[in-house]
């Protein structure tokens, strides 16, 4: 099974949390939050994709493995 993909995508869902942590003092937040914002929607974005490539990945793994009736 190739996990490079699934690897790039954790490294890029790492660096995003990253980013975001740097902004989460109260006075970066006031003084952009609409930035704090776009990145959380970013990040929230990234995590439902990779999980639904997860989820699509862990169905066809059990479709293969399941015996035939």
């Amino acid at each position: 099974m190739q996990t490079e993909h699934f690897r790039q995508a954790h490294d890029e869902l790492l660096q995003a949390v990253g980013e975001i942590s740097k902004l989460l003092t109260p006075a970066d937040i006031q003084k952009d939050a609409a930035k704090v914002r776009s990145l959380l929607s970013r990040l929230a974005g990234k995590l439902l994709v990779h999980l639904q490539m997860e989820v699509s990945l862990r169905g066809a793994h059990a479709t293969k493995q399941s015996p035939s009736h």
